[in-house]
């Protein structure tokens, strides 16, 4: 006599083979993620394994994780760069002119940067401007005094602005001398800002 198992039972063990499988796949998968974990956690809180071959023998030792001190040099670059964008253009466009400082400057700051530049913006539409050569003083505190030349070059002749300026040749370079003290603070480091290095506040001198 054949026996023919009911087809409810069938599928109750056909349920409980599947149910078993994902169980199988989810501790493995739990498992892989705990020691994901653990070793992310070996890299970040016990430094970092460096490999190296020599002679056909890979070869490894743990370095320590330690933040690079801020050296005068690069607080040095940090401002140099923020005078360049911040003091030199082509052809006068404001909305450029904050998104090439914006990585470099506190939010605070770029907000007066951005209101202070919207007040003067009416004198630049006829001027082209560079940065001559920079000198520095670098205090301990992250201020940096930067003396340098503003190279402005009349482009368009302006109207309606009296004889002084009409007299000006074309293309024919003015300098202003230039004084801007910085004050440059630690912040969070981004891509854009690997040393999270910000200009936190500009003082400007009146030029001769």
């Amino acid at each position: 006599m054949n026996y023919t198992e009911p087809q409810f039972v069938s599928h109750l063990l056909k349920g409980n083979e599947r149910e078993k499988l994902l169980t199988k796949i989810l501790i493995v998968l739990v498992a892989s993620n705990l020691v994901l974990a653990i070793i992310n956690g070996l890299f970040y809180y016990g430094g970092t394994t460096v490999i190296m071959e020599k002679d056909g023998t890979l070869l490894s030792f743990q370095g320590e994780r330690k933040n690079a001190p801020i050296t005068k040099e690069e607080i040095k670059k940090i401002a140099e760069r923020f005078i360049k964008k911040r003091f030199e253009w082509e052809k006068f466009n404001l909305d450029e002119k904050m998104d090439n400082i914006s990585t470099l400057v506190t939010s605070s700051l770029k907000s007066k940067i951005r209101n202070d530049l919207i007040k003067e913006s009416s004198s630049y539409s006829s001027i082209s401007q560079y940065v001559g050569k920079m000198s520095f003083i670098l205090g301990e505190s992250g201020e940096v005094v930067v003396s340098f030349d503003k190279i402005l070059r009349l482009t368009t002749k302006p109207s309606g602005d009296g004889e002084a300026l009409a007299s000006i040749p074309e293309k024919i370079p003015l300098l202003s001398e230039t004084q801007v003290q910085l004050i440059i603070v630690k912040g969070t480091s981004t891509d854009e800002n690997p040393l999270g290095l910000y200009v936190n506040s500009v003082s400007e001198y009146a030029g001769r």
